[in-house]
């Protein structure tokens, strides 16, 4: 491969600077987030000393980095530098490496304090989206399984929500056949990968770390069929060339849908020529493309 490499490319040295320099944007940007250290450290206490966040399981290890964090904002890390078996090292991903571990300006093997907050929080983040850090109380970003059902409430309702999923068997032979379907489906597509050979559109790759990555070819898109191209063209000349504002107008007539709103400040009283205003209202809104196209300085309504 190497021999390859450097028919097609150059020396190996070369190669291997380039490959270096392909992480260097990404390494680069959390460098610079991490200088943004000063903006969040005055909310460190709020998030590390918060009773309303709790954790799903997924997301236990990153809040108890975050209820460190206030301690490691009051240190005075040029006094004493933060070292790596102080911080969780698993929470610092390929991207962060150089910025938390690489600081120039700190002794070798010292941790960047600064950088390491930020990766934490920018942790915290995901964790949140993710729904495996949550907040109580809030809408948004509350835990979803305390909605679920336990203990007495769920016993009352439990026949009949597994009735209505159809889930009326054991859940240990539930599982079981779960297993089983899945199991024939991987053992057919082994076999039909194997009898396409060469020609398989699909390949499975097992890399170095023991995971497996899926490749499929791009598919190219079928071509449609005369009889749907006739049909389209035949729709297309049955359908009247009618303007969007007139169309509302005619399902209005037929179904009166304007009549549903009424003035805001009295709901007894109508605005004169309101379901023209309405339906001004809605072109602009559902197509985005303000007021103005539909204002007619003409006509009051």
């Amino acid at each position: 491969m190497w021999r390859a490499l450097e028919t097609e490319i150059g020396p190996r040295e070369e190669v291997m600077a380039a490959s270096a320099l392909l992480g260097e944007p990404e390494a680069e940007m959390r460098r610079l987030l991490a200088t943004r250290y000063n903006t969040v450290r005055p909310f460190l206490s709020l998030l590390g000393e918060s009773p309303a966040l709790g954790a799903a399981s997924g997301g236990k290890r990153i809040l108890e980095a975050v209820k460190r964090l206030p301690a490691l904002a009051r240190r005075k890390v040029r006094a004493k530098p933060l070292l790596p078996r102080e911080i969780d090292a698993k929470l610092v991903p390929a991207a962060w490496k150089k910025a938390v571990y690489s600081n120039p300006e700190l002794p070798e093997g010292a941790v960047d304090r600064d950088a390491y907050v930020v990766c934490v929080l920018e942790q915290l983040h995901r964790a949140l989206n993710n729904r495996d850090v949550f907040a109580s109380p809030s809408h948004r970003w509350s835990n979803p399984r305390a909605r679920l059902l336990e203990g007495p409430e769920w016993d009352a309702v439990c026949e009949d929500v597994l009735a209505a999923l159809s889930l009326d068997m054991p859940v240990e032979e539930h599982l079981a056949e779960l297993v089983r379907g899945l199991d024939a489906g991987w053992k057919q597509l082994a076999e039909r990968l194997e009898e396409a050979g060469p020609a398989a559109k699909v390949s499975i790759e097992v890399q170095d770390d023991g995971r497996v990555k899926l490749h499929v070819d791009k598919l190219g898109a079928l071509g449609e069929p005369k009889s749907l191209t006739w049909l389209r063209k035949r729709v297309e000349k049955m359908l009247p060339k009618i303007d969007l504002p007139d169309l509302l107008f005619e399902v209005n007539a037929w179904t009166g849908f304007l009549d549903a709103f009424v003035h805001l400040g009295d709901g007894t009283t109508r605005m004169k020529d309101l379901p023209t205003s309405v339906v001004a209202l809605l072109v602009s809104e559902a197509c985005n493309i303000g007021l103005a196209p539909v204002v007619n300085p003409g006509y009051e309504a």
